[in-house]
């Protein structure tokens, strides 16, 4: 009787490690596209719907990342812009902070706290970036508090010892923005470029 050959031990191993390599290599990069092609498909701005505006692409002195093509306003207490600020990051724009009517007590402190980030923005970009996201995604942890708690809250997260004197200027620039806000600016979070209005996009968003 023939002899059987000796499985050659080796040339399998090799065959496994590549195997479990190329499975890896292919997780890895379903893991990194998959996400930005469901994040494109979800926020694809350029071939978004649209409406005409009277809206006209200019700078403004409280703009933070000015100079971009499209424009969100924006305010850190809506729920709506929390999720649109997740969803959203890496898309170039700029942000309008948008002071609303108190017509709910969630936005009680919310003056303070966009003249607050609009003077951090102006002084340090990064304490900016890590301030803005720690207000965006833990909002039950502040948006009811009173001024003063809100303002020790933001001066502990921030290392400053800002009074709400310091903050006036830059809350007359918001109320600024208010006025000059475009007529079909309904709600926030809202997005617009130069002569368009992106509110049925917007709301697309969330619906789901």
């Amino acid at each position: 009787m023939e002899k059987a050959d000796e499985p050659k031990y080796g040339s399998s191993r090799l065959t496994i490690m590549a195997s479990v390599i190329a499975i890896l290599l292919v997780a890895l990069v379903l893991a990194i596209v998959v996400p930005q092609l469901i994040k494109a498909d979800k926020l694809d701005i350029k071939h978004a719907s649209f409406s005409e505006s009277s809206f006209v692409l200019e700078e403004h002195p409280a703009d933070i990342n000015p100079g971009r093509a499209y424009v969100v306003y924006t305010n850190y207490a809506c729920p709506y812009c929390a999720g649109f600020y997740n969803e959203s990051k890496g898309y170039d724009y700029t942000t309008r902070l948008l002071l609303r009517d108190n017509d709910n007590e969630r936005f009680n402190s919310q003056a303070l706290v966009s003249a607050y980030m609009l003077k951090l923005y102006r002084e340090d970009v990064s304490s900016f970036a890590e301030a803005e996201n720690w207000l965006f995604n833990n909002q039950g942890d502040w948006v009811f508090l009173d001024n003063q708690d809100v303002l020790d809250c933001l001066n502990g997260l921030t290392g400053r010892e800002w009074t709400e004197n310091d903050l006036q200027d830059c809350y007359k620039e918001l109320e600024e923005v208010k006025k000059a806000a475009p007529d079909d600016l309904e709600f926030v979070p809202a997005l617009f470029a130069d002569g368009k209005c992106y509110n049925e996009y917007m709301l697309s968003l969330f619906e789901g």
